[in-house]
């Protein structure tokens, strides 16, 4: 199988680091073909009459892994996982993390890879399973790929991994066609002041409390009717309550919904993404199960109804819609949750780290409201702005300081022109009424005020160095 050119970057970049290190971490966005490249060195690796193991934790990694190596690059596979008959003379298997976990396997393997290695750790399930392979593989080689390498305190993987190497981001992926642009429908967020924490995210059991109380689940309906109706749509809940609430209230309106968690089986797993596939249904609504492992071109929409302190979760559940499909010109980001707010867009870039995130790239996320040019934090927000009204900006503090001036000279003029319309004054007056309120002494907001009169009063550009030439020569 051919790769794409961005893949076939990656793949040098790993088997480069590979040359001075054994544990490398390949981070690649979701939709972007990280089984495709993977699989790719897993071809390379067995050609050279070498053993590899793939680590995965869910059966849609697993059955994912096993159809690329199989049918794409014509391998033979073994799978060890509980109700599958071992293959272990196959050169490729293909292991559930739970289950390896409680077998021994003696066989020498050249090559480890992990499957969603954010969830890798020294010390958890993926460290001991490590441990055990490499007293029988003294040369192995440990590749982890992932999305989102960042923990959900922050931290980075040092303590597994020697070198990180970054494919394509999200950004350049839709500037080359193989994403999707996202569009972003932010609603006012849920008060969550009364919600604690568990493990460094929203308790769940009383996030579903708040959002019962102060979210109905109509508003979702209401949502999809309103701005995407039709549209393959799949919805994040807080707990399966919540989701197969959620489902009902679709239902009731007649659009046809499913829903699905870790405990549906897997039959009626696969036929309900089958029919969501072939449009039978229109929305399905989960709870923990579709962040991973799902891949569906024609998602064309992803509600997120379940808040969450994660950035590796959120880019994992808005990432579900990005990949392109025939006729699909952007993917639908419905927020009903504060997380593009609080983790900023899909698209932005971010500096990863094997130390985690640099803080040197966080900026904060604000909304700018397109109608009045107001700029909005997340608490701020008011809950009457419809949000096709609102666009995402990634700022500094000194940008939110020059933007809200700029915004307050407006509002100042606006109550200048009003006065000076209802007298029969002429439109200069509103220029020296505007200077003698904020008396500008730096050029740059000479020109600020300058500029905000000529824009409303439609004098041309080119009236705004007079403006601040005769402004000037009247202060001296």
């Amino acid at each position: 199988m051919t790769l794409r050119p961005y893949q076939a970057r990656f793949k040098s970049a790993i088997y480069n680091s590979f040359r001075t290190n054994i544990n490398v971490m390949g981070v690649l966005p979701t939709g972007a073909g990280k089984t495709h490249c993977f699989s790719s060195i897993v071809s390379d690796c067995i050609a050279k009459g070498h053993k590899v193991l793939i680590l995965a934790h869910r059966e849609e990694l697993i059955g994912q892994a096993y159809a690329k190596l199989k049918n794409g690059y014509n391998l033979e596979v073994g799978v060890i996982k509980s109700g599958y008959t071992p293959n272990l003379s196959a050169p490729v298997q293909v292991a559930s993390v739970q289950t390896l976990i409680r077998r021994d396997l003696n066989i020498p393997f050249k090559l480890m890879i992990v499957d969603e290695a954010h969830h890798d750790q020294k010390n958890n399930t993926y460290g001991k399973i490590r441990d055990k392979i490499k007293k029988y593989s003294p040369t192995l080689r440990v590749l982890g790929v992932t999305a989102t390498p960042i923990r959900l305190n922050g931290s980075g993987f040092k303590d597994v991994y020697d070198d990180m190497v970054i494919g394509a981001t999200v950004k350049e992926l839709i500037e080359l066609g193989n994403l999707v642009p996202p569009k972003y429908l932010i609603h006012a967020p849920v008060d969550l002041g009364g919600v604690k924490k568990t493990g460094g995210d929203y308790n769940l059991k009383q996030l579903a409390e708040s959002y019962r109380a102060k979210m109905p689940c109509e508003l979702l309906i209401e949502d999809h009717l309103k701005y995407f109706q039709g549209k393959q749509t799949v919805v994040f809940a807080i707990n399966i309550e919540h989701s197969k609430d959620i489902v009902e209230s679709y239902n009731r309106k007649g659009i046809k919904a499913a829903h699905i968690d870790g405990d549906t089986p897997d039959e009626i797993r696969k036929s309900i993404l089958r029919d969501f596939a072939d449009k039978r249904i229109t929305v399905i609504s989960n709870f923990g199960i579709l962040t991973e492992g799902f891949d569906c071109p024609g998602i064309e929409v992803i509600q997120l109804a379940r808040p969450t302190e994660s950035l590796s979760l959120f880019m994992q559940m808005g990432g579900r819609a990005l990949r392109p499909a025939e006729g699909k010109e952007q993917a639908i980001i419905s927020d009903w949750a504060n997380a593009v707010m609080t983790h900023g867009k899909l698209e932005f870039d971010r500096d990863w780290t094997l130390g985690g995130l640099s803080g040197k790239y966080k900026k904060t996320v604000k909304a700018l409201d397109k109608l009045t040019g107001k700029v909005y934090s997340l608490e701020r927000l008011p809950m009457d702005i419809p949000p096709e009204w609102l666009e995402l900006i990634e700022v500094d503090d000194a940008q939110i300081h020059k933007a809200n001036e700029y915004n307050n000279i407006v509002g100042e003029f606006k109550k200048l022109h009003f006065t000076a319309t209802q007298r029969g004054f002429k439109p200069k007056w509103v220029f020296w009424r505007l200077m003698d309120k904020y008396k500008p002494k730096t050029d740059e907001k000479i020109t600020t005020i300058a500029t905000v009169f000529a824009e409303n009063v439609e004098w041309k550009p080119s009236s705004v160095p007079h403006l601040v030439r005769e402004y000037k020569q009247k202060i001296g």
